[in-house]
């Protein structure tokens, strides 16, 4: 065997081991980092895709809880709960509701209003203004103080508190007190008091201006 042939016997295998060689550090100098640059890269994407999705999520949250805010204020404006405390107009309401339903005689002790204290209400910008009022009565059928009762809850603007309700008989259905109703007279056969917390909302610039 001559000298050339075996140098090409030999250079086969060592041409191979230089290319594989070459490959090991084309890889680790440039496909390998390449591929981890890739690979962040296609990290940071999905992150950002993430935060980006979070966001709308989030948007979207905030939407809704606008929207049931704006409708719940909506209610609060309606039922009056963001009206000043008109107790002229407090006093008109229960004088109808006497008549309306029937009660002989009704007396009412509206107290001061009370500027209520409530952290969580002032994080919102209101305050709660609250009043104390006491309503006594009197009227020929039990049913009528209670129907009486449930208008001033109802019909009250902003919210009632019902505190205590009580009623007493006054008397009794006698032959005297059944001749004094056929003379188309009133008799007090029921009394009854109503205690309730008359609350509004007052926004907080207004109660510093006031």
């Amino acid at each position: 065997m001559n000298l050339g042939a075996a140098l090409r016997r030999i250079g086969l295998p060592v041409v191979l081991a230089v290319l594989n060689l070459a490959l090991v550090a084309l890889w680790l100098g440039v496909l390998a980092p390449l591929t981890e640059d890739f690979e962040f890269r296609k990290r940071a994407i999905h992150n950002a895709n993430s935060g980006l999705r979070g966001q709308i999520d989030l948007t979207q949250r905030t939407l809704e809880t606008m929207e049931v805010s704006f409708d719940r204020y909506a209610v609060l404006v309606a039922q009056g709960f963001l009206d000043a405390q008109d107790r002229r107009g407090a006093t008109k309401l229960l004088d109808k509701l006497r008549a309306i339903h029937g009660l002989t005689s009704i007396q009412y002790e509206i107290a001061p209003e009370q500027v209520l204290d409530d952290p969580t209400t002032r994080k919102t910008g209101f305050a709660i203004v609250s009043t104390r009022i006491t309503v006594k009565m009197r009227g020929l059928f039990d049913a009528d103080l209670v129907e009486f009762a449930q208008a001033v809850i109802d019909e009250f603007p902003g919210q009632v508190r019902p505190l205590s309700f009580s009623l007493q008989r006054l008397a009794a259905p006698t032959e005297g007190a059944l001749a004094t109703l056929r003379e188309g007279k009133l008799v007090d056969f029921v009394g009854g008091e109503l205690v309730f917390e008359w609350n509004t909302l007052r926004p907080l610039v207004k109660q510093a201006e006031g």
